[in-house]
């Protein structure tokens, strides 16, 4: 039985308890966590548009595929402020490339009204290779309790989450989401969403101070 309505509504707008733990701490933590704030700030303005355009009928296809642009960009951006990318070029190349294959399907498809699976898929596996990156680099150098590191804490997240989201768009694109396994499958979507947003609201709270003194990127 596939979960209520209510209850997913319920699960998505959780992601209000580390966006406002996020801008309670924001003038104390580490600048370097600020994309990850400003992501999840706009992931629970995007909640509520969507609520709101849904309660009256309307789809909510145009914000959605406006969101996951922003989301990606502001997520490369987090990954690039820990250090990810050397060459430091890589960056730039990134957001190029992601705004480019958002503007191709765009082009594609003739319309904001439509789901840009491809667009997605793409921007899934992108994230889900940095998380990887980012999660052996703790593994080495975290000296004490990985469980409080933040950055692991969100690069874990971030591998569950998207992995998952390759997995569904993968079998919406070959047209099997009707199988009752992928059914199943499917259907514990908002379930992992409100554990990556746990785990968000863990990282949140954990975040360290910021430096006395930082580098601007």
């Amino acid at each position: 039985m596939g979960m209520s309505y209510t209850l997913a509504v319920i699960f998505s707008f959780s992601i209000v308890i580390p966006s406002v733990i996020g801008w309670i701490r924001f003038n104390k933590i580490d600048p370097v966590y600020y994309p990850f704030i400003y992501c999840i700030s706009i992931g629970l303005i995007n909640e509520v548009v969507s609520f709101i355009l849904i309660r009256h009928g309307h789809s909510n296809a145009v914000n959605n595929n406006i969101y996951v642009l922003s989301e990606s960009l502001l997520i490369t951006w987090f990954f690039f402020k820990l250090g990810l990318f050397r060459p430091r070029f890589l960056f730039p190349l990134f957001l190029y490339l992601l705004i480019i294959i958002w503007l191709a399907e765009a082009i594609y498809a003739r319309s904001l009204h439509v789901r840009y699976i491809y667009f997605r898929l793409f921007y899934s596996f992108l994230i889900a290779m940095m998380s990887v990156n980012m999660i052996n680099r703790q593994l080495l150098n975290e000296k004490e309790n990985i469980l409080k590191n933040s950055i692991f804490l969100i690069s874990v997240a971030y591998v569950l989450y998207y992995t998952y989201k390759i997995i569904l768009l993968s079998f919406q694109i070959y047209g099997v989401s009707q199988i009752p396994l992928v059914i199943a499958i499917l259907g514990i979507d908002s379930y992992l969403n409100l554990l990556s947003i746990i785990i968000f609201t863990l990282a949140v709270l954990w975040m360290p101070i910021k430096p006395r003194f930082s580098l601007s990127f």
